[in-house]
């Protein structure tokens, strides 16, 4: 039996998330909105702007919820050939993108009286915000013309009572009103109100996307309803969802940041964005969401890493500061001669120093490298009995309450701690029989060397691979390997020329091949080859002497909360540097 493995979506990757603030900044530029991809189901799924928090989310699966004729690839977006569902995915959301950008610019504070006042309002703005966000912006057209064919392939049979239909028509027919030519209209009125339908309620849904100001669609809305004979707080009305169009009614009511003003119907054309030619889409999607780099060999499951990278920013911020101390020529060094030109360093220093380059490996008597050695096996939590198919703890409590999800982010921690500063940094994942993700779960294997590296010295900086497979461990070995993995890791540091090596050890202090004896052993025959090596015990304290048996109090760091972690490794470190 083979577990099934599952890739981190387009939508995970940093590129997308750049491209995707890309999209809306060209409308919004600076405003203060923050941006994020929203795939998962739930109360507020789909695509929305939240005008209290601020927040613009985009639905980056949207397609999956269209009727197949919707969705169906191979297609045609904008001239372009669409081949991938994957593809059809990025520019939809490309749309969506635009779609909220536009309300912030033109969608101002209008008066609502209910939730199907509200409703009717949204639904006449959208199209009224997207006419004008398109002539402010070319590229928008385009993009919203061809969401607009597949709402329209999209809607279905009004099966609901006579005012059920009528509204949802107020909705449906910004679309159909633009249907493929010779295509018949999909709107079902009923017989009795097609004189009504047309000469009364058709005219008053077009001047709204035509009207001013959000305002006077707002009074438009209120007037449909008046005709319906419908109730602005009605709530009783089934009405289309986000499903069937771009997004469901912003969440509150803008208060701040006044919109673009728009004089009989013109807008201010000399504040338009320059249209900017979106690159090729495909290099976002990277053979639809395979790694960067996979240095497992297929042996972690990717996880998406960015939420668990926002939960530790100021800590990174802090364990950096700590490291600069201890690094300080890491920093660019001023050279007339050669290196790269710097232009905020050639006005500082008034044209003084306009080149830097960084310092060079043997150049660096006070450098320090670093191997980050994490305890892979279960007693660290986790467990392949305790993950769900697709790598994700089936029982997220109890998996919280272990010591891996502080590993994750003490790993992450020092992973962008160190791409920050260019200090030479390994993470490598000790473990030894392991329970294999790709073979029945019961099987138990041995691989060729007990420390998988997640990162190594080639290891661009800032690849997205190693940020997902720390996201993924899910503590899967029987045996750790200490002093194989401590005999390996000194190895590695071997190959740098830098003045201090460290070796950084995430362990519970447990080993289980061996006597704890003999790992406080090997630990003291490393540090007497001039190699510094730390315990490091994160999450509940209690047993710390087991760790500090091994490792000796003194080069030990226990610490329940990740916070206190900068400081206390600085302390180490500079204690180090003295008695080196």
């Amino acid at each position: 039996m083979t577990t099934p493995r599952t890739w981190l979506k387009w939508w995970d990757k940093e590129r997308a998330k750049q491209r995707l603030e890309e999209w809306v900044r060209v409308l919004i530029g600076a405003r203060p909105f923050t941006v994020k991809y929203n795939p998962d189901p739930g109360p507020d799924a789909g695509s929305w702007i939240n005008w209290a928090t601020h927040t613009i989310a985009v639905k980056p699966n949207f397609p999956d919820d269209m009727a197949p004729d919707a969705r169906r690839v191979p297609c045609q977006w904008g001239g372009r050939s669409i081949v991938r569902d994957s593809t059809l995915q990025v520019v939809t959301a490309r749309a969506l993108a635009f779609h909220e950008g536009g309300h912030v610019l033109f969608t101002d504070n209008p008066t609502v009286y209910g939730p199907t006042h509200k409703w009717l309002w949204n639904a006449l703005e959208d199209e009224r915000m997207e006419r004008l966000t398109a002539a402010y912006y070319r590229p928008a057209a385009r993009d919203f013309a061809e969401l607009g064919l597949r709402c329209w392939m999209n809607i279905q049979p009004e099966k609901g009572d006579r005012n059920s239909t009528l509204l949802n028509s107020c909705l449906s027919h910004r679309w159909d009103h633009e249907r493929p030519a010779a295509s018949t209209s999909k709107l079902t009125i009923p017989p009795d109100d097609h004189d009504f339908w047309h000469e009364t309620i058709k005219p008053l849904v077009e001047a709204a996307w035509v009207a001013p100001t959000s305002q006077r669609v707002s009074e438009i809305a209120l007037d449909i309803l008046q005709h319906l004979d419908i109730a602005p707080e009605n709530n009783t009305i089934a009405l289309v969802l986000q499903g069937n169009a771009p997004d469901g009614s912003p969440m509150g009511l803008r208060d701040s940041d006044d919109p673009m003003i728009v004089l009989d119907g013109h807008i201010d054309s000399e504040a338009a964005p320059t249209l900017v030619d979106d690159p090729d889409i495909e290099d976002m999607l990277l053979s639809s969401g395979a790694l960067d780099i996979d240095p497992s060999g297929g042996t972690l499951w990717p996880q998406p890493y960015h939420e668990l990278q926002e939960s530790i920013l100021g800590d990174v911020r802090r364990l950096t500061k700590e490291l600069k101390v201890q690094t300080p020529d890491r920093d660019p060094i001023a050279n007339n001669r050669r290196g790269r030109f710097d232009s905020r360093t050639c006005v500082r220093s008034k044209g003084g120093t306009p080149v830097v380059r960084e310092e060079d490996e043997s150049d660096d008597p006070g450098g320090m490298a670093i191997v980050l050695l994490l305890d892979g096996t279960t007693s660290m939590g986790g467990g392949l009995e305790g993950i769900t198919p697709d790598g994700r703890p089936s029982d997220m409590n109890s998996f919280n309450h272990g010591r891996l999800p502080h590993m994750r982010r003490a790993t992450l921690l020092f992973d962008r701690a160190c791409a920050n500063l260019a200090i030479p940094l390994c993470i490598g994942y000790a473990r030894d029989r392991i329970q294999s993700p790709h073979l029945d779960r019961y099987h138990v294997y041995s691989p060729p060397s007990p420390v998988m590296w997640i990162r190594d010295w080639a290891t661009p900086p800032n690849a997205e691979g190693p940020r997902a497979l720390i996201a993924g461990m899910y503590g899967d070995g029987g045996v750790e390997a200490v002093s194989q993995s401590l005999a390996i890791a000194q190895q590695k540091l071997r190959e740098r020329t830098e003045a201090r090596k460290l070796i950084i050890y995430i362990h519970d202090g447990q080993p289980v091949d061996e006597p704890w004896e003999t790992v406080r052993d090997n630990v003291v025959r490393v540090r007497r080859q001039h190699t510094l090596v730390i315990g490091l015990f994160i999450g509940d304290q209690g047993s710390i002497s087991s760790v500090q048996r091994i490792f000796s109090p003194e080069w030990t760091i226990g610490v329940a909360n990740l916070n206190e972690l900068p400081t206390r490794l600085g302390r180490i470190l500079k204690k180090y540097q003295t008695t080196k």
